[in-house]
């Protein structure tokens, strides 16, 4: 799994969740061009991108990796999860929004949409 996170307590958070549920973190991105760069690089099954993502958005990065391969499973993690967000995030082909709120849910909610492919 790829972490992006501008954040760093909230990448420390989230990789701790996932470590604990037994996931691979394979690299933790700072930056959209990070989570481009170490999706090409370690092609992940599943990506948690937060949606302020600088310079860009997690939506406009979760698009340029779909465009390239639509099975990639793409959680965007966000403190507001509206409906403009979920509108935009399931327009760009992403698996699901989950509000910053319920980052003990990641490991389930990638499980569940991995099981559906």
């Amino acid at each position: 799994m790829l972490i992006a996170d501008d954040e760093p307590d909230m990448r420390v958070l989230i990789g701790h969740v996932l470590r604990a549920a037994g996931i691979e973190v394979v690299a933790e991105a700072t930056t959209s061009d990070e989570a481009i760069d170490f999706w090409r690089e370690f092609r992940p099954d599943v990506i948690v991108l937060d949606q302020r993502m600088p310079p860009t958005t997690g939506v406009e990065v979760a698009g340029t990796i779909l465009a390239d391969d639509p099975s990639v499973v793409i959680l965007l993690f966000s403190a507001a999860v509206d409906n403009e967000i979920r509108t935009a995030a399931t327009s760009a082909g992403i698996a699901e929004c989950v509000s910053k709120e319920n980052v003990f849910d990641i490991p389930a909610i990638a499980q569940a949409h991995l099981d559906r492919r």
